[in-house]
């Protein structure tokens, strides 16, 4: 997997949108912090070759709906949108996107806690990896592997990241760092031009479904061990209809997919087939075990705080 260094253009233009808040209008390419080395993907490959030839994972899943538990986390440093302080509005768009985008999957989502805190050093420096990202999962992750968390944060020391995931076969070694982070500007109506039409949350939950960037590895080797995704050199940005920078294929660049980095607006495609039986088996060899239906879902593990 190749490591990709992202800059943020200082300039930005402004304008306000309907929140009141104003868009930042750059040219920035914010990017994913979701990586692994060649090496690990390849021994977690392995791993997972060998759990999904097991007979108890052979018949994956059936047509019926895998309804997600979200337990979603929101960090804030002030009273305002500027401060993190996304409304439940907000929260309910980013649900409704996310089931627009996983419709042709098993899976759809629904909020099960809401939780608001109000923490500076969490909201500004929680980043992947570090002691206040650790900090900040301790004190407000909920539920199991197959309750999706996700957080929201500025992203301060790191404004080029959009987000980062969990994969769902590291949470048996770190069960507390499993989960998605986003900064607080990506969900629908928000601040991050190009990215606010919830598809960032889309994309960083494909890694915790099990998914690779489409453009994972260039040309060659497995790339992202999905058969009928296209291979591509690098990430695409913008909307750059016919891009193919893999001239040993007979396919453009899946420019569409919600796993590459094109703006929202250009994120039009469903999930590949391949893709859908990627996160099934992903979800059926790692998390499907402590799943429960909706409407049976255990008491949550901390007391939702009221939503403004």
């Amino acid at each position: 997997m190749k490591t990709i260094t992202f800059n943020l253009l200082a300039s930005a233009f402004l304008l306000t949108v309907a929140n009141g808040a104003p868009v930042e209008l750059s040219m920035d390419k914010g990017g994913c912090g979701t990586s692994r080395s060649p090496a690990e993907t390849a021994a977690r490959e392995a791993q997972f070759r060998d759990t999904i030839s097991s007979s108890h994972l052979l018949a994956v899943q059936d047509n019926s709906t895998i309804d997600i538990p979200v337990a979603f986390h929101v960090v804030y440093n002030g009273p305002n949108y500027a401060d993190g302080n996304i409304s439940g509005v907000d929260v309910a768009a980013q649900i409704d996107a996310l089931n627009k985008h996983y419709s042709n999957t098993p899976f759809q989502f629904y909020l099960a806690n809401l939780t608001r805190t109000f923490n500076d050093r969490f909201f500004k420096f929680a980043t992947k990896g570090n002691v206040n990202q650790d900090y900040m999962k301790a004190a407000l992750r909920q539920g199991n592997e197959a309750t999706l968390n996700i957080y929201t944060v500025a992203f301060t020391k790191s404004l080029s990241l959009n987000g980062y995931s969990t994969f769902p076969d590291a949470f048996a070694e770190k069960p507390v760092d499993d989960g998605v982070v986003l900064i607080y500007k990506v969900l629908p109506n928000g601040t991050r031009s190009n990215h606010n039409m919830g598809a960032i949350a889309t994309h960083e939950i494909g890694h915790w479904f099990g998914l690779y960037h489409t453009f994972e590895g260039g040309c060659d080797g497995d790339g992202d061990y999905v058969a009928d995704t296209p291979p591509e050199a690098e990430p695409a940005w913008g909307c750059v209809v016919g891009r193919d920078t893999c001239t040993n294929d007979t396919f453009p660049d899946p420019i569409h997919n919600f796993m590459d980095y094109s703006d929202d607006s250009c994120l039009t495609d469903p999930f590949t087939p391949g893709q859908v039986e990627r996160m099934s088996q992903q979800w059926a060899a790692f998390r499907a075990k402590s799943w429960y239906p909706k409407g049976s879902q255990p008491a949550p593990e901390t007391i939702p705080a009221v939503d403004p």
